[in-house]
């Protein structure tokens, strides 16, 4: 899509289709799962993808896990502030032209996602792994976008991790009263304000500070329509107001003010690779023999 431009971080490469970061982009027939631990984390972290979805004839659901329930900043909302930030997050996803139909809320009390994961809970409630993979297959998604888990914030942590341990879980032949399998090609995680682990820079050789290893950057007009959307999140104006002051160093210099954002493609599922340690057996054996 004009003017909408992808990184390949690690191969230093850029690109102009959504084909780059979401490999066999089929247009209509996707559909990308936005899993944010609170309502306003969809909006903040990877709105400009929603964007370019959207631009690439993509279908966008939000699926967020947390009520918002600690989201007050003054004390005579805190009996309200669940059923406020719900009328603000859809108020936000209609700017952003997501239907409420693409929008499913796990409800789960703020600070306590990492007590939901799994499928039985030990009062007998349902967490995560059922919640999600019904989900998952009714919206039959084809890519996965999360919140980064790395030393944010618990209920990111959480996400994280029913996103590359439940998500798998979707295409397989499990529990298949719940929905026809659906298998998800890309898992992808995006950053609020806090950086990503360096793992993957650590495994791949990079610098140590680009811990990302896809970008995305839009035009000025995008990033405007994003933050038209996260104003509708008034009552989490003070919480916010640090990352939105940080947003601004997103801009790119020069490039007619385009904006950059930051992911970590990841494999959910890594295959294991017995190849290596049998050249390793081999050469060890190969030593041994002549010693």
């Amino acid at each position: 899509m004009k003017n909408i431009w992808y990184y390949d971080l690690q191969s230093q490469k850029r690109y102009e289709s959504i084909d780059a970061i979401f490999p066999g982009w089929t247009g209509n027939g996707e559909t990308v799962a936005v899993l944010a631990p609170h309502d306003d984390d969809a909006v903040l972290g990877p709105g400009y993808l929603i964007h370019a979805v959207q631009q690439n004839g993509g279908r966008v659901g939000v699926i967020q896990f947390n009520d918002g329930s600690a989201g007050y900043s003054q004390p005579e909302l805190k009996e309200q502030i669940v059923a406020i930030r719900r009328r603000e997050m859809a108020a936000s996803l209609a700017l952003l032209d997501i239907p409420p139909s693409m929008f499913h809320c796990l409800g789960f009390p703020d600070f306590s996602g990492h007590l939901h994961l799994g499928w039985k809970l030990l009062d007998g409630s349902e967490g995560t792994f059922s919640q999600l993979l019904k989900k998952l297959r009714e919206w039959r998604v084809t890519r996965l976008v999360f919140a980064n888990g790395h030393m944010e914030h618990i209920d990111h942590w959480a996400v994280e991790m029913a996103s590359l341990f439940d998500g798998p879980q979707a295409g397989d032949p499990v529990c298949v009263d719940w929905g026809e399998p659906s298998r998800i090609r890309t898992y992808l995680a995006y950053c609020c304000w806090g950086a990503f682990s360096p793992m993957d820079a650590l495994v791949s050789g990079r610098d140590l500070r680009i811990r990302a290893n896809w970008a995305i950057s839009v035009p000025p007009e995008v990033e405007k329509r994003l933050h038209q959307a996260i104003l509708k999140f008034d009552t989490q104006s003070q919480i916010i107001d640090g990352i939105m002051r940080a947003r601004q160093s997103r801009k790119l210099p020069g490039k007619a003010g385009h904006y950059l954002e930051l992911f970590l493609r990841v494999e959910a599922r890594p295959s294991f690779d017995y190849a290596p340690y049998h050249n390793l057996v081999a050469a060890i054996d190969a030593q041994t023999a002549s010693s």
